[in-house]
């Protein structure tokens, strides 16, 4: 296996490209890696070598990385590719089997040499005797046989649709280098008006690339003539050039064309009127109706055209040996000077690729109009040699003449004025042969409707049984309630009827009572009685004890703001100074009452005790209860912080505050540090937590 993998590209754009090959089975599974294709030279062809795998089609993809380049199909023998070529010898027959088809065809027609004559038909029996006689009791069926007129008028299209002579078609592999060429010759030239006819199948007829029909088309000599393709969509595509160079191209797609299945026959025409008599031209595409070309779309444009009379070959299945490669095979491919005459028009045959006079294996033939076609590259022939016309129009003599002689039957006019025919039993509605044998005797259908009935029978017997199994079983209850729910409609009812019944006075206490009794039986007390409830909380909270006394007794808010103010006014705003109590009591009025009262002094025991009774109580005071605590912060809120510590110097006792939030001193709310000290204030004695709020709420916590 060597070099099976062939694509062929353009030198002029194609050259030293890295190109590999993927191969896909009918599965559209990849065979094998990347298949590296190595060029020819500098020719723009690669080759690369088939990988290992069994007989069948198989898909072929050409890249350059991700770019495709082209892809096609390849038939495969398990050791080699099968061409066009095998194929056509596989399938080529003689006109020696074409005999013998018509041979057996004479053999199958019924026999009618036992016909009745005239003479005969003119003593038949009455309508009577003939119904008794048995002579009549069977009838060959004629009904598909051909008419003489039909047999007479045969011709090649006929033949061809019927698929009793096939033609011979140019089949195209699609690759590179498969083509057929005519050289050039005036007569492919029309002078003015000018029509194709195409027929043929494609294997893909929109296969996203332009494939070329029949071109006499040449680019690099300004040679551009006319170019008859498929577009990439498979509509049918006409381009020609007045004067041969690109400049002038004209580009006309047939749009509305009905696009074949891939594989399958389209045949369309076309007609250029180059100038239409009203200063421009038009053209006409035909597409074929079964029995007729049928006008499908016109357009016309301005200004009289021509095509231009290229002097290069005329090439089908592309337009150059590598550009635009049709898939498929050609029919029918012809062009006609003027209007072709099957279009309505009276113009000429200028060529035509014709291939009924070629033997299957020819690599060139002569058509009909005198060219000479050449294949090229894997373009081969297909299909069996047709006969000509004379040949089948004495062939079909020769199938007349072997027919029994009639000539002596009644026509059907005298045997319809026969008193012998005045009547005929309709037989049309009489059953075939083998409807008639595939139907039962009578004893098969007593012996099928006997088992059907024991059957029904056991049937009926079986269900007759089981409702008494079903109740009879021990164990009958239903334990899966799937499918059992209720709607909300029903839903709504047994709620509203169970509130009902909740809140009658006949059922209402029993169920109240029974929902009471069972929650009682949950609970850790006996009963929900207020007074256990009550006694609960009183167990549950130990702080409640704090209200055991009678709450008339305690001090009310207005209580609290008497005594507050009490303290505020013999507070001083600030503590004395050595230098105040000097002058106060020096004072000149204030001396003798001071030294009049001083018997009445109290001794400095007497200010010691009173001292550390004072500081006693103050240091309790933040300890007591959260009321005691209240009544603290209502004496030193707001700006009776000073105050406070100056009541404490004239009490003999070291207290200062300290904001610990940041705050200013005398706002509220915030959190402070009291301290206590000794008389000389080196050591913290005891050491409060205070934070209240901006009601003067204080709660307080000793650190120290």
């Amino acid at each position: 296996m060597a070099d099976e993998i062939r694509f062929v590209g353009d030198p002029e754009t194609d050259g030293d490209l890295t190109l590999i090959a993927h191969v896909f089975n009918s599965a559209g599974a990849q065979v094998g890696g990347d298949i590296a294709l190595t060029e020819a030279g500098d020719t723009a062809i690669y080759l690369g070598d088939m990988p290992t795998t069994p007989a069948g089609t198989y898909s072929i993809r050409i890249l350059e990385g991700t770019t495709l380049q082209g892809d096609g199909e390849m038939i495969w023998d398990g050791t080699a590719e099968i061409t066009a070529l095998d194929l056509a010898a596989g399938q080529a027959a003689t006109i020696a089997e074409v005999q013998q088809t018509e041979t057996d065809v004479i053999a199958a027609l019924p026999d009618v040499s036992g016909l009745a004559t005239q003479a005969s038909v003119d003593t038949l029996p009455d309508l009577a005797a003939m119904e008794a006689s048995a002579a009549l009791t069977a009838t060959a069926d004629v009904s598909g046989l051909p008419s003489l007129a039909q047999i007479k008028t045969a011709n090649h299209e006929a033949l061809d649709e019927a698929g009793l002579v096939p033609a011979k078609v140019i089949d195209f592999p699609g690759a590179a280098g498969d083509s057929a060429t005519t050289p050039h010759d005036p007569s492919l030239n029309p002078a003015g008006d000018v029509s194709f006819i195409f027929d043929g199948n494609l294997d893909v007829w929109g296969k996203g690339s332009l494939q070329s029909i029949g071109a006499k088309y040449s680019t690099g000599d300004n040679e551009r003539g006319y170019n008859l393709r498929i577009s990439s969509g498979g509509q049918p595509n006409l381009v020609w050039s007045p004067d041969g160079t690109a400049a002038t191209l004209i580009n006309q797609l047939f749009g509305t064309f009905t696009v074949p299945s891939d594989g399958e026959r389209g045949r369309f025409a076309v007609y250029l009127d180059v100038d239409n008599g009203a200063g421009g031209w038009t053209i006409y595409w035909y597409e074929w109706a079964g029995t007729a070309w049928v006008e499908s779309q016109t357009f016309t444009g301005t200004g009289v055209t021509s095509v231009h009379a290229s002097t290069t070959l005329l090439r089908l299945g592309s337009r150059t040996a590598s550009a635009d490669m049709l898939a498929g095979m050609i029919r029918r491919f012809e062009i006609y000077d003027g209007q072709a005459p099957e279009l309505g028009g009276s113009g000429t045959l200028a060529f035509t690729a014709n291939a009924d006079g070629a033997v299957a294996s020819a690599t060139s033939w002569v058509p009909p109009s005198g060219q000479t076609i050449t294949l090229e590259g894997n373009a081969a022939l297909r299909g069996v040699d047709r006969v000509t016309e004379i040949d089948a129009a004495s062939r079909y003599a020769d199938i007349i003449a072997a027919l029994p002689d009639v000539s002596g039957l009644p026509t059907l006019v005298e045997m319809e004025g026969s008193s012998a025919l005045t009547a005929v039993a309709d037989v049309a509605a009489l059953a075939s042969q083998s409807s008639i044998d595939a139907l039962e005797t009578k004893a098969q259908a007593d012996t099928r409707q006997a088992a059907l009935l024991a059957a029904h029978t056991a049937t009926q017997t079986a269900v007759a049984g089981i409702p008494a199994a079903v109740w009879g079983h021990t164990a009958r209850t239903i334990t899966d309630k799937t499918g059992f729910s209720l709607d909300a409609t029903y839903q709504a009812t047994l709620v509203a009827a169970v509130d009902a019944a909740v809140l009658s006075d006949v059922d209402g206490t029993s169920l109240t009572q029974a929902i009471l009794t069972r929650i009682n039986t949950s609970l850790d007390i006996p009963g929900l009685e207020l007074a256990a409830i009550g006694q609960a909380c009183r167990d549950a909270i130990p702080e409640i004890v704090r209200l055991d006394a009678n709450v008339s007794t305690r001090s009310t808010p207005a209580d609290v703001a008497t005594a507050r103010d009490a303290v505020i006014a013999v507070v001083p705003v600030a503590a004395p100074t050595e230098a105040d109590m000097y002058a106060h009591f020096t004072d000149a009025n204030r001396a003798d009452a001071f030294k009049a009262s001083l018997v009445g002094l109290a001794t400095s025991t007497d200010v010691t005790n009173t001292q550390l009774a004072l500081a006693t109580l103050i240091g309790q005071l933040p300890e007591a209860s959260t009321i005691a605590a209240a009544v603290w912060a209502t004496v030193i809120d707001g700006a009776s912080f000073t105050a406070l510590q100056g009541l404490a110097f004239l009490a003999g006792i070291n207290i200062t505050l300290t904001r610990t939030d940041g705050g200013d001193a005398d706002e509220l709310p915030g959190t402070w540090r009291m301290d206590q000290h000794d008389t000389d204030g080196t050591t913290v004695l005891r050491q409060w937590n205070l934070a209240i709020n901006e009601l003067g709420l204080v709660t307080s916590q000793q650190v120290i």
